[in-house]
């Protein structure tokens, strides 16, 4: 299940009917990530839990994303979880760690 706003969904929906023809898709709108911990309801142990965040000083990001650790931590504890910053093209690439996907240097 993808949880987007509709507009995100779209583009989803069109990769996936154009690249994986196969795989089924569905789709719950999300709009507010103050609701966030409240998905945890609909998550199981046997869930993949993945989310894809916007860097900071990207077009998307908000700074409700430095939340996200925390709630997985307290909301989504029973799940296995993947937090993924996509890279951001036209911007110099810095080190990151590869257990925290956060910057770590110059």
């Amino acid at each position: 299940i993808f949880y987007t706003t509709d507009e995100a969904w779209l583009l989803i929906e069109k990769f996936c009917k154009k690249h994986y023809k196969t795989i089924r898709l569905s789709h719950e709108t999300f709009n507010d990530f103050g609701s966030f911990p409240m998905l945890s309801e609909t998550v199981h142990t046997d869930h993949l839990l993945v989310l894809i965040a916007a860097r900071e000083n990207s077009l998307s990001y908000s700074p409700v994303i430095q939340k996200i650790p925390e709630l997985l931590a307290s909301s989504f504890s029973q799940c296995s979880k993947m937090l993924i910053f996509p890279d951001q093209y036209g911007i110099e690439r810095r080190k990151s760690s590869f257990n925290t996907g956060f910057p770590v240097g110059n």
